[in-house]
């Protein structure tokens, strides 16, 4: 696992130019995070069939739509993946 940070170091140091670090999937974090860690305590059951609901495809469309437009204008400071545009010899 890299912060955005040691990634850019290390694609710097390999020869890499860096033209775009962002973290991702910030907003689908916000539900799932707390969630999760609740089923992992046993304070709620692991329901599989609750991740392919409609409403929730629906809910996580909708979160990664609204997540597609912000990282249009910027970058994240946060999120649950790190995503990197770099090229060599560029």
């Amino acid at each position: 696992r890299y912060d955005r940070g040691s990634l850019v170091d290390l694609l710097r140091s390999t020869g890499f130019h860096v033209q775009r670090c962002t973290y991702a999937n910030l907003l689908v974090g916000l539900p799932v995070v707390p969630f999760r860690l609740l089923q992992r305590v046993g304070l709620i059951p692991l329901m599989p069939s609750l991740y392919a609901g409609r409403m929730s495809n629906r809910l996580l469309e909708a979160l990664l739509t609204v997540e597609a437009r912000m990282l249009s204008h910027a970058n994240l400071p946060m999120g649950l993946s790190l995503f990197v545009l770099a090229c060599k010899d560029c």
